[in-house]
């Protein structure tokens, strides 16, 4: 299988010293989305900025390759997550899938050169029971996929592991161990605890045994809009990249020395409006149209570019090389409830500043 070539505009992801396969390069990264595939064009035109990434999600044992072709056919890099359907993760752990992990190899070995990045669900904490009672066979599950991949000779692929829900993932309120969940995590030791892991029970980037290639993490601000005029930072400025790096993250992960990628991440336009207008416990659409038409609604946009920049800024800085931007269009029953990027920011603040970072010389287009 082979694709034409790429616009001009698109610049090269070069590195001296690839960590993975189509490395951008140390503080560079790929601006990515997770839309549906058919409006890629809207999106770029908003934000007069091109993607190098799309987030794809299958729902089934198979990944979404039709999907993945369109991307691929457009110049850009697939994302792709996929689920084990009808098996379970302790016969993939245990060898009993490897025919299926086989032919999902060859269609990632008919794509190459192409990079395809991976991930085996998309928030497996929530996906593969939440309790982690199937932690280590997920665990399992993950190694194997890799390398088997790795013995099929597959040289394409770039596998993120997990997806993490953060902050929640690494709050001690949240009774979740992260490590359970890490395929790279030996669990041999002993020794330490979710908050205070011992780096000598993980293989780390660039060990022989290591099937990482790039650690997941997904990020989401509160989506409380203002109460009252005039809050424009208190719930808003609680959940940044720096101060989720400084706390949980960085002392959890950093000892890794792994790339980051962020699969989801997104946040309501800072704004000064009433919610649930007529007290139904729903916000629809058309509330929010009609509260924003009677001037009932004041966007703040420079506090929703200061909440990206820092996402940026921050994640960059510590090894970020792909931001997935969620977005949601509708949501679910037709309300404002998921923060659809497309339709609950009349200004279109988002859109503009994730521009500004796209057209930013670390914004990479992988082009071979």
């Amino acid at each position: 299988m082979r694709y034409g070539p790429i616009a001009a505009k698109r610049r090269t992801a070069a590195s001296t010293t690839a960590r993975f396969y189509a490395d951008p390069g140390v503080g560079n990264f790929y601006l990515a989305v997770s839309p549906n595939v058919s409006s890629i064009a809207t999106h770029e035109s908003k934000m007069g900025a091109p993607l190098a990434m799309i987030r794809l999600y299958g729902t089934g044992n198979t990944p979404p390759w039709a999907a993945a072709d369109n991307v691929i056919a457009g110049g850009r890099i697939p994302w792709i997550s996929w689920l084990e359907g009808g098996k379970t993760n302790a016969d993939i752990a245990n060898g009993l899938e490897d025919a299926w992990i086989h032919g999902i190899a060859a269609e990632f070995k008919a794509r190459a050169p192409w990079p395809i990045f991976w991930t085996f669900h998309h928030e497996p904490e929530n996906d593969t029971i939440s309790s982690g009672a199937n932690a280590a066979a997920y665990r399992g599950a993950q190694r194997r996929i890799k390398t088997t991949f790795r013995d099929d000779g597959v040289t394409n692929d770039v596998f993120v592991a997990n997806c993490f829900m953060c902050p929640f993932t690494f709050q001690p309120s949240s009774g979740r161990d992260w490590r359970t969940w890490y395929p790279d995590w030996r669990n041999i030791t002993g020794l330490g605890t979710a908050a205070n892991p011992d780096p000598n029970d993980f293989w780390k980037h660039g060990d022989a045994n290591s099937v990482v290639d790039v650690f997941g993490i997904d990020f989401y601000h509160d989506w409380d809009l203002k109460a009252l005029p005039g809050d424009t930072s208190s719930s808003f400025n609680n959940r940044t990249a720096t101060s989720v790096w400084n706390t949980y993250l960085g002392p959890r992960t950093s000892f890794l020395n792994q790339p980051y990628a962020i699969g989801e991440w997104g946040t309501a336009a800072d704004q000064d409006a009433p919610k649930d207008p007529n007290g139904d416990g729903t916000w629809t659409l058309a509330e929010y149209d009609a509260s924003y038409t009677a001037g009932n609604i004041t966007y703040f946009p420079a506090i929703t570019d200061s909440w990206i920049d820092d996402y940026f800024t921050t994640m960059t800085a510590h090894g970020c090389v792909a931001f997935a931007y969620w977005d949601s269009f509708t949501g679910a029953a037709n309300t404002v409830v998921n923060n659809p990027l497309s339709i609950a920011d009349k200004l279109e603040t988002r859109w503009k500043r994730l521009g500004v970072w796209g057209n930013k010389s670390q914004a990479k287009q992988w082009t071979g």
